[in-house]
């Protein structure tokens, strides 16, 4: 979904639920995106794919009503956790991975076999994903979708890859053939796809990330 089309639905939902504005209130937040939102993404995506995003926006809702703590979380966008890894300066560029796992050991071996070299972050929503990738020095992300034990719903990141850095890669971990031809569609062709089956290691996968950062 690129910027424009996103605005436009944005903005015929907002004439449809007669405001000038998205809502602050939580309450009305809420029935907003429900609601008027919902009805405009059925219209371009259809029924199940909008309540997939729809699904999605739920557990941020929160964040985007409460100005206090929408600021701390952008404030803490940056590496702080003890299970985010990043390597020391050695005289060429790094690379960053955004992992979306909420498969504990999945998440946490992947996060420390990419430790060493890459600048290695976790998302737990679709939010902190998007907050990472813009928040970045780097071109070229590279996104882990655990499609087995995901913390992002797979279809939510991909109606938004258009809106990702140029030359994006996404790997499909554990996703079925069907649901990577489903994701690949809604991308519009942006971003480069790579699906790979549930049951590659953490280290396997590290690996394959490395790859398409060029370390």
């Amino acid at each position: 979904m690129t910027p424009n089309i996103a605005a436009k639905l944005l903005t015929g939902a907002l004439r449809a639920a007669l405001l000038s504005a998205v809502p602050t209130d939580r309450a009305e937040l809420t029935r907003f995106v429900k609601g008027q939102l919902f009805d405009s993404l059925a219209g371009m995506l259809g029924d199940d794919e909008a309540g997939i995003v729809v699904e999605g926006l739920m557990p941020i809702l929160p964040r985007v009503s409460d100005p206090s703590e929408h600021s701390q979380i952008r404030a803490t966008t940056r590496p702080a956790r003890s299970d985010e890894f990043t390597r020391p300066e050695v005289g060429e560029p790094l690379g960053v991975a955004i992992i979306a796992s909420a498969h504990p050991t999945r998440r946490s071996g992947l996060l420390h076999d990419l430790g060493s070299d890459c600048v290695a972050l976790h998302a737990d929503d679709l939010m902190a994903l998007f907050d990472q990738v813009h928040a970045s020095a780097f071109a070229h992300p590279v996104l882990v979708l655990d499609c087995l034990s995901p913390s992002v719903n797979p279809i939510s990141v991909a109606t938004l890859v258009p809106d990702l850095p140029q030359g994006s890669s996404i790997v499909l971990w554990g996703a079925s053939a069907a649901l990577e031809a489903e994701v690949v569609a809604l991308g519009q062709g942006q971003g480069r796809f790579i699906r790979c089956e549930g049951n590659v290691s953490p280290g396997d996968v590290a690996s394959l990330v490395r790859a398409l950062l060029g370390n």
